[in-house]
Parts: structure tokens; C-alpha cells; sequence
């Protein structure tokens, strides 16, 4: 296959003058073209049942996966112990999950200032990818989509 082309947007990242490390904005280029990532449902079934979905991240902070789409807010991989009774599975997956916490419900905070409305954490999304590096990478990259959202929201109401 060819190399996948950014879509509209990406200049932008291009112009601004991102003080982001080039391995951030290189994963944050990443993430808005997309990816497979294995996603873990839970299911009535024994354990848990996992499919690949494909998922993106938009440049506004939108991230999609699987025909869904909401509001990430921040993302981390998850360290799992080792354990001499982890399952090989479990084993091969040390380091490559990652956890993505969406956007729950607008609250309105009460403030001295009269009060504001923020956002509280919602669901918490897990995802596999097949190496710990691109674990990594996702996250590295859907934080730096997010930092470059918050910094041009401030630069507006600046």
C-alpha cells in the first residue's frame, strides 16, 4: 500500500508553532490517520471477548472507534504486574494495553466565580495494540492531539 495521506487539517498542525517533541507531534500525526487497536468487551460470556476496531483520533480531540465517536480526555497505558500465573496471552499483552477516559457528562462546577462547566471523566475505554511501542505511541499521540485542542481553545479566548 501507499503511504496514507493526512487528511484536511493536518496543515495546521504543520504551521502552528507546536513546542511538542517531534516524537509527540510525528504520534499525533499518527493517531489522526488511524489505526487498528484490539478492543476488550466485557461480555456475559466467560472473561472477555476481543475485536480489532479501527480507530482515529480527529483534530479537534474527537476520538472514533468502531462506529462511535466521542470526546477523549485523556489517555495512559496500563503497566500490568507481572504475575507467574498470567495466562500467555496475558503475558504477550504486558505493556500494550491502553486506557482512553472519554468525556462523561457536563457538570456545572459552583465556583467563586460564579461557576463553570466542566466536564467529568465517563467511560474508560481499553484497547490492545500488538506492540508495547505503539502503545505507547497511541498515547503519546492522543495526549499531544489534546494538548494542541486545549492550547488553541486558550489562544481564543486569550
Amino acid at each position: 500500500g501507499g503511504k496514507a495521506q493526512a487528511g484536511p487539517g493536518f496543515d495546521q498542525f504543520r504551521v502552528k508553532r507546536v513546542d511538542q517533541s517531534p516524537e509527540a507531534l510525528a504520534a499525533a500525526i499518527f493517531v489522526v490517520q488511524g489505526g487498528q487497536l484490539c478492543k476488550s468487551w466485557r461480555s456475559s460470556k466467560m472473561g472477555a471477548e476481543r475485536r480489532t476496531c479501527f480507530v482515529k483520533m480527529s483534530t479537534g480531540g474527537m476520538l472514533a472507534w468502531g462506529g462511535k465517536t466521542a470526546h477523549a480526555m485523556r489517555a495512559a497505558v496500563l503497566k500490568d504486574r507481572y504475575d507467574p500465573r498470567m495466562s500467555k496471552a496475558s503475558y504477550r499483552d504486558m505493556g500494550c494495553k491502553l486506557e482512553v477516559v472519554l468525556e462523561g457528562d457536563k457538570v456545572f462546577a459552583h465556583s467563586n466565580d460564579g461557576g463553570t462547566v466542566r466536564a467529568v471523566e465517563g467511560r474508560v475505554l481499553h484497547f490492545t495494540a500488538d506492540t508495547a511501542e505503539l502503545a505507547d505511541r497511541w498515547v503519546t499521540g492522543i495526549m499531544a492531539v489534546l494538548d494542541m485542542v486545549k492550547r488553541e481553545a486558550q489562544a481564543r479566548t486569550r
